[in-house]
């Protein structure tokens, strides 16, 4: 592990989803201080019907970076992250339902992830990508709109931009402080259109990361994701993050290794590609690693992730 003066002591992760939980697990154990900023616009399962129910920001993903981030007591965790698979509750975790009840409680969003964050005991700052609730919107080529991330992740239509309904409020404070105190700032792992550039998207952001002195990385996903980004090379994510407003990155952090043959054919029977790493810009490094987590499923290693990032980071100090 790097030593402390080496490593970057002010992290901020913009993400969702199971990427975002992969990323964060292996940098808790090195690094002093995250802050985890997370998608809200989820409509499925039991994020999507509290949402619709108690007119609230989805909450699912945020319950998944508190489990990730927390020190508290495994059977804690295990409560949160419990799913009823019965009766009247479900398809409902027991995290999400209390998220609603402390929205109630606490009177707000916003209080209602900074309690659970002091019940779950988390290492770092978890924020809500915004506290209001929020439709993502997908402008395809042939000019069509999906709206919804359920409908938007199926609609196998190539992407063109993506916008946010309501116009959503400004980024809160502590988002904006954290911003301008960083070191580092990643993006992803996670769904290109619907985990990662909706954080752009979101007033002031892009002004606060073009300010900021701290070095911007995007994590690649290792395969594409079919309808969102299908057929895309690492360029094309690049560019997708730019034409929604970023305007500078110093890396791109990309898998490139062996996968299982037999894995591989299983994702590319329903249209995932490995995501190739072709990257255009001569003004971003390229970091190219085997960063696979070996298992039933392709997705990457916390350990290996948080190592790759925190040893790299040191390049871009000399430049």
């Amino acid at each position: 592990m790097l030593k402390s003066k080496e490593a970057p002591q002010h992290v901020v992760a913009f993400g969702g989803g199971t990427g975002m939980s992969i990323l964060l697990k292996g940098l808790k154990e090195a690094v002093s201080d995250i802050t985890a900023v997370v998608v809200v616009s989820d409509d499925g399962g039991s994020s999507g019907e509290l949402r619709t129910l108690y007119n609230m920001p989805a909450p699912g993903d945020l319950r998944n970076v508190i489990a990730a981030l927390s020190e508290a007591d495994p059977k804690l965790l295990s409560l949160l992250q419990y799913r009823f698979d019965d009766a009247i509750l479900q398809g409902h975790s027991l995290g999400n339902l209390a998220m609603a009840a402390l929205t109630k409680i606490e009177g707000s969003f916003e209080n209602a992830v900074k309690a659970l964050c002091q019940l779950a005991k988390v290492k770092g700052q978890v924020i809500p990508m915004a506290s209001q609730k929020l439709a993502l919107v997908a402008t395809h080529q042939d000019g069509s709109k999906s709206t919804g991330e359920v409908t938007v992740s199926k609609s196998q239509k190539p992407i063109v931009q993506m916008c946010l309904l309501p116009e959503p409020s400004p980024a809160s404070k502590a988002c904006l402080q954290a911003i301008e105190n960083a070191d580092l700032i990643v993006f992803g792992p996670g769904s290109l259109f619907t985990s990662v550039i909706p954080h752009l998207l979101i007033p002031g952001i892009v002004e606060a990361l073009d300010q900021c002195s701290a070095k911007i990385i995007y994590v690649s996903n290792i395969m594409t994701e079919p309808g969102e980004t299908t057929d895309f090379n690492l360029s094309d994510h690049v560019e997708s993050l730019f034409r929604h407003g970023l305007n500078r990155l110093d890396a791109v952090l990309c898998h490139n290794g062996e996968i299982p043959e037999e894995l591989e054919n299983k994702y590319q029977l329903s249209g995932s590609q490995k995501v190739l790493p072709h990257l255009l810009s001569p003004n971003i490094k390229l970091w190219v690693e085997n960063l696979l987590e070996l298992g039933d499923v392709i997705r990457h290693s916390s350990q290996r992730l948080s190592k790759s990032l925190l040893g790299r980071y040191q390049e871009l100090l000399v430049l």
